[in-house]
């Protein structure tokens, strides 16, 4: 095709038109005020279960920690920190983050588990669930706001 027959297209003409429509300066949309940031929770998981297969039973761990376990939930920082067995700090990144009515539900991936955190906006009731291809550890507890 030569380029003369190519821009005489009326698809050519059309594209080019919408491309100019696209580019040019569209009038300022109010921006809605800045959301606060969300305060930091300071959670305890105080029950546990861990399940494989079709059998759960009742854990006095949350993996390796003896519980009640405490965790930090930064929403800024996005991640979900604790301790280690060995005392050491333990960063998980929150991949995923959703609010739905007074409901929060985060998401990861640390090493081979997948886990969810699910709590309400207050924090008073938090469940907490991590998989494996072969163990779900599933724990509840509460939070409150750091500070």
């Amino acid at each position: 095709m030569r380029l003369g027959a190519l821009l005489a297209s009326p698809l050519f003409a059309a594209a080019l038109m919408q491309s100019a429509l696209a580019q040019a300066p569209q009038p300022a949309a109010a921006q809605p005020p800045a959301a606060q940031p969300m305060a930091p929770l300071f959670c305890t998981v105080s029950t546990a279960h861990t399940c494989t297969g079709a059998t759960c039973t009742k854990s006095e761990t949350f993996g390796d920690l003896k519980l009640p376990v405490k965790l930090l939930v930064h929403f800024d920082s996005r991640v979900i920190a604790s301790t280690s067995g060995e005392g050491f700090p333990h960063i998980s990144q929150i991949a995923s983050f959703a609010k739905t009515g007074n409901d929060y539900v985060l998401q990861g991936v640390d090493h081979a588990s997948g886990w969810m955190v699910h709590l309400d906006e207050g924090g008073a009731k938090m469940s907490f669930a991590i998989t494996t291809n072969a163990t779900a550890l599933i724990a509840t507890g509460t939070c409150k706001k750091a500070g």
